[in-house]
């Protein structure tokens, strides 16, 4: 298991193509939102709680992850 802080990354659209876009066909990611904020997530992640990536996709220049709540009952605003 590694952890890859995204101040760590110094090309995120090199990462998004060498790295995310094989989410799931040779590799596992997961995100969690590491850095708590006063008076809720910024985010819409809860602090301190991992969630898996399931896929990554792009339409017209946007980047997005699709992620799972693996405790996911009732947490989304």
């Amino acid at each position: 298991m590694s952890q890859i802080y995204l101040s760590d990354i110094l090309s995120k659209e090199r990462f998004w193509h060498e790295e995310l876009k094989h989410c799931n066909a040779d590799r596992l990611f997961a995100v969690a939102n590491m850095n708590p904020v006063v008076g809720g997530s910024h985010s819409g992640l809860h602090h301190f709680h991992a969630y898996g990536i399931l896929r990554t996709i792009e339409v017209k220049g946007r980047k997005f992850l699709l992620i799972k709540n693996p405790w996911g009952k009732s947490e989304w605003d």
